[in-house]
């Protein structure tokens, strides 16, 4: 029995030291796929590296918002920050497409950090890893990025492990610095994801109230503060943050209002409960793009070991000399537990009535489901508290058993996510800005070139490709003319994309449709230079064009 305590201490030292590295070097399965050369498949197409490019040529004007093929909105639309970051490795040489990738790549690295960094004094460095490893690999995560794109909400992803790490610091630290650093990166979330940065505003303030009322007084007298001088500093951070935030992003506000009604009808997606537990990406092969369904499951291994965690609490409470700890274990089960299913349920069907009654809560989100991507943080906590709860019953038969057992269980955790990642990719190059935008932000013409000599009979080309920015509910034909220098018409040709083959109204959020249509010039038209080809696209039943800033076609220059 002497001989088992050092054993044991061993081996946490052991797994403390593997930990952290394991932490920094895990989430390379998570962020491998980005590096494919290309560019991937995403429901925001190349929007992400048009507002970047747009972005490079404003550098100094303080009220630039990406708004290339996307709306204002002040709440549900992305802000600048993001962009910003993206902007360091074009500065230093790298293009667009190699800048955004970056960004993605470091919000997955920073959101591991976070959670490890956030749980490792709470759970222990073993279970920590294990969900930072969870909560890098939730299905709805990985989708956020390679299916929905939403470059946004990935670097929001990154940013809340290290928003809830400075809560929990600025709530147990004597230093005034912790508060500053929670100001800071709540004030960052704002400038990256405003809708996303109220709803995450709000959880920090009940965090911040629960483990002012829960820390135990120990933790207090050990850092020397009394507890009026704990309740100032957590909450004057998060206020700061707040206020700071706001005031960052008057000068849009000034340009460009509030924003307009919502475009997407918030009612129509909530998710069936069962849809937490779904499993595969749903994808369906089609001739308008990769994807028809988007996963978002939570983990089915994440959803386990949370399960453990409340069915096995006691487990949590060893060693059983050390009170304070198991106090802050007991505060922190019960608390993820909480937030993860008031998420969860506000994300849900069930939730529906709730946001009828209160239909002013919908201004900030798009989608109901986006509340699921706060939810991740705690439910990977959780799934760290079952690991744990499994290490300390493993303990009773092994001193070295919890080795194997985080083996097993990270090894666990990539099975249960491989599928997701496995991103769709296309072999199209995004081009640096779109050649025109059509409609209401509805779909990007990226590029149009014609082939041919005018002329008399003279038989012209036009290769276009297409991009949907939102799902499009009407069959639209597309018109190639060909304008002389005399400004009459001597060829034209209309028809539906590909011959009728790829219909408007079955294209997918940032698919890229590329399109040959072809026409004969007139037997007397003039020859030589001079001409111009509008392309543009109409509906067949009205005649009505879509347009494109204040014209009803792009002119396509010889």
């Amino acid at each position: 029995m002497t001989d088992r305590v050092p054993a044991q201490a061993q081996v946490r030292w052991t797994l403390a030291q593997a930990a952290t590295w394991l932490a920094v070097l895990l989430p390379v399965f998570a962020w491998a796929p980005l590096t494919y050369p290309g560019y991937l498949a995403l429901h925001s197409g190349f929007l992400s590296i048009f507002n970047l490019n747009d972005l490079m040529g404003h550098l100094s004007d303080f009220a630039w918002a990406p708004l290339v093929g996307q709306p204002h909105d002040l709440w549900r639309a992305e802000r600048a920050l993001p962009y910003l970051l993206a902007a360091g490795p074009r500065l230093l040489g790298f293009d667009s497409l190699t800048a955004v990738k970056f960004v993605f790549g470091t919000s997955i690295i920073a959101g591991a950090l976070g959670i490890y960094a956030w749980g490792r004094g709470q759970i222990g460095a073993g279970a920590a890893l294990l969900a930072s490893f969870l909560y890098v690999l939730l299905p709805i995560n990985l989708a956020t990025i390679y299916v929905r794109g939403a470059y946004a909400e990935a670097v929001i992803l990154g940013l809340m492990p290290w928003i809830l790490f400075a809560v929990r610091r600025a709530t147990t630290s004597r230093r005034a610095g912790a508060a500053v650093f929670l100001a800071l990166l709540m004030a960052a979330a704002f400038w990256t994801q405003a809708g996303l940065a109220v709803g995450l505003s709000l959880i920090c303030l009940v965090y911040i109230l629960i483990l002012l009322r829960s820390i135990p007084t120990e933790i207090a007298f050990s850092i020397g503060r009394t507890r009026a001088a704990r309740n100032v500093w957590p909450l004057l951070g998060w206020l700061g943050g707040c206020v700071l935030g706001m005031i960052g992003l008057i000068p849009v506000i000034a340009r460009n209002g509030w924003g307009g009604p919502a475009r997407v009808a918030f009612a129509e997606h909530f998710v069936y409960p069962h849809q937490f537990l779904s499993a595969g990406w749903g994808f369906g092969p089609s001739i308008a793009g990769p994807y028809d369904t988007l996963p978002l499951q939570i983990g089915i291994v994440a959803f386990g070991l949370a399960l453990f965690a409340l069915v096995d609490p006691a487990s949590l409470r060893r060693p059983a000399s050390d009170r304070t700890l198991n106090q802050e274990r007991r505060v922190m089960l019960f608390t993820a537990a909480g937030l993860a299913l008031a998420l969860l349920f506000l994300s849900s069907t069930l939730s529906a009535p709730l946001w009828r009654i209160l239909p002013f809560a919908s201004r900030t989100l798009t989608y109901p489901w986006q509340l699921t991507l706060l939810a991740g943080p705690w439910l990977a906590l959780l799934g760290g508290m079952g690991s744990l709860a499994l290490s300390l019953r493993a303990c009773e038969l092994s001193a070295a058993a919890p080795v194997p057992l985080y083996a097993g269980l990270l090894a666990l955790v990539l099975i249960g996510s491989y599928a997701y990642l496995a991103p769709q990719t296309t072999d199209i190059l995004p081009p640096e800005q779109p050649a025109a935008i059509f409609g209401d932000d509805d779909l990007a013409l990226l590029r149009a070139e014609v082939e041919g000599t005018p002329g008399p009979n003279a038989a012209l080309t036009l290769n276009a490709a297409w991009q949907a920015l939102r799902p499009l509910t009407e069959d639209y034909t597309v018109f190639f003319h060909a304008v002389g220098p005399d400004g009459a018409m001597w060829g034209q040709h209309d028809s539906m994309p590909r011959d009728g083959a790829a219909p408007t109204s079955g294209w997918l959020p940032g698919a890229v449709i590329t399109d040959t249509l072809q026409l004969t010039l007139n037997p007397d038209a003039p020859p030589g230079a001079g001409y111009s080809y509008p392309v543009g696209l109409y509906l067949w039943q009205t005649g009505e064009r879509l347009m494109t800033g204040d014209a009803d076609s792009f002119v396509v220059q010889p």
